[in-house]
């Protein structure tokens, strides 16, 4: 399934180019396109992926969707390990016990990436575990704000809290991309031990600061938008109480007992015979 999703999304990001799509028909197409089984548009589906691919990334938002992880917001905890991994490797302690035991199987060729893919057997019954493990490593994250970026990120009407403040994440995904690649930069200097030059830091120190304030920016106006739903959820729950409130109150209005011996004063006043005498002047023409 994941790898399917993967070539449907790189798919359609690729009939959406320039070269394939001059004219901007499937992009037209992908902006009116509504499902027939589901009641979602073109915009929910691409949210929809784009959740399910942080989730098969592990990476973390709140409840709401905001994100939590101001320094690497997009970081899945895939790249997370490999980094450490990474870190791990370049020990020199362990770096020293690595070269050792690579010499004693540099002979054996069957543990190289094109031996793997040669003697995996590739037909209909079974998948190359290989290359089903490199396609699981593509980000789909990056095909979805290829997509947005030809059909646009405003008028996307009827979202839900949740697709709004994703939609605002996939906006800025390439300034939290940049700014976690130059975090990776800064690690892989510190890990080698090189210092940078006076000018380059000061350039590395400008895109940090520039990816943070990203982020921060980001995690105001999502926490903006979730505060404005609470605030309309609270004021339809407060005219729901209003309305029980009044309904009650005439409820109990009508039950109350100083309201019932009134309706039977009155109903009592309607049976009695009437005392009323007077008397009306019949004229002349129709006396007998």
């Amino acid at each position: 399934a994941v790898v399917s999703t993967q070539s449907t999304g790189g798919c359609l990001d690729d009939l959406m180019g320039t070269i394939n799509d001059p004219f901007g028909i499937a992009v037209s197409q992908v902006q009116d396109w509504k499902s027939e089984r589901f009641p979602i548009n073109s915009t929910q589906l691409l949210i929809h992926l784009w959740k399910q691919e942080e989730n098969r990334l592990g990476v973390l938002s709140d409840k709401e969707g905001a994100i939590m992880n101001l320094s690497r917001p997009l970081e899945s905890q895939r790249s997370k390990f490999e980094k450490e991994k990474w870190r791990n490797e370049r020990d020199p302690k362990l770096l020293e016990e690595r070269e050792e035991e690579e010499s004693e199987d540099e002979d054996e060729s069957s543990n190289s990436l094109y031996s793997k893919v040669q003697m995996a057997p590739l037909n209909n019954n079974s998948s190359n575990p290989v290359l089903t493990d490199a396609i699981t490593k593509i980000d789909l994250r990056d095909k979805i704000y290829s997509v947005f970026l030809k059909v646009g990120f405003q008028n996307h009407n009827n979202l839900t809290i949740l697709e709004q403040v994703t939609l605002m994440l996939i906006e800025q995904y390439l300034n939290l991309r940049v700014g976690e690649k130059w975090q990776d930069v800064t690690e892989e200097l510190y890990t080698e031990n090189v210092q940078p030059t006076p000018s380059d830091l000061e350039l590395i120190n400008t895109a940090l600061a520039k990816s943070t304030a990203s982020a921060q920016n980001l995690h105001n106006r999502q926490r903006e938008v979730i505060q404005g739903n609470i605030q309309v959820q609270l004021q339809s729950e407060r005219a729901m109480y209003d309305q029980i409130k009044i309904h009650n109150q005439l409820k109990r209005e009508v039950n109350s007992p100083r309201l019932s011996e009134v309706s039977l004063n009155l109903r009592g006043d309607d049976d009695k015979p009437s005392t009323n005498t007077t008397k009306f002047n019949v004229p002349p023409l129709y006396r007998v």
